[in-house]
């Protein structure tokens, strides 16, 4: 939470009525009568605030805490997440009825042969498949997965699963995502 939230709560809990109402705080203030009371609840009192510079104070933290928020970044190109994340494919904003490929690349980085069992996906809009499926110590193969866009609108997130019959990595799970206009 910010500074200026925090000081809020406070004076509303702890010292709002002792910092700003008088008559709470002060036994010789105490002698207004139940409608100076009523006047102060409402906001409609003659009598002054005895610390002003505190809701100024409290009122200038909470609105400058904002300033501090972090920056909203714009989207990256489907290059660039494409490098920062191998197995997460985004088409971007695409219309409707449009059919799009992509080719994940799976590399074996075990010391023992790699075999893909079946590649599945989430959804029937999405079909994919190994290109071989007998992975050797270091060699690669790209999934191919296929996105029909029809009756899709808004943002689309599908995946493809790749079952292996590695030990250590039984699923590997890829990602397409879209912005669909219709």
């Amino acid at each position: 939470m910010n500074r200026g939230f925090l000081l809020i709560l406070f004076l509303y809990f702890r010292g709002f009525k002792t910092a700003f109402f008088p008559a709470e705080r002060d036994p010789a203030i105490k002698r207004i009568t139940q409608r100076d009371k009523a006047q102060i609840r409402s906001g409609r009192s003659s009598i002054p605030l005895q610390k002003p510079w505190a809701l100024a104070l409290g009122a200038s933290l909470f609105l400058s805490s904002g300033c501090f928020a972090q920056q909203y970044k714009p989207e990256e190109s489907a290059l660039n997440k494409e490098e920062q994340d191998p197995s997460t494919w985004d088409f971007g904003e695409i219309k409707a009825g449009e059919i799009l490929k992509h080719e994940f690349v799976l590399k074996n980085e075990t010391a023992q042969a790699l075999n893909i069992k079946e590649v599945t996906s989430s959804c029937g809009c999405t079909a994919s498949e190994a290109k071989k499926t007998e992975l050797l110590p270091g060699e690669s193969t790209t999934i191919e997965v296929k996105f029909n866009s029809t009756n899709y609108s808004g943002p689309v997130q599908q995946y493809v699963y790749v079952h292996t019959d590695s030990l250590d990595n039984p699923v590997i799970r890829y990602i397409i995502k879209a912005e669909v206009k219709s």
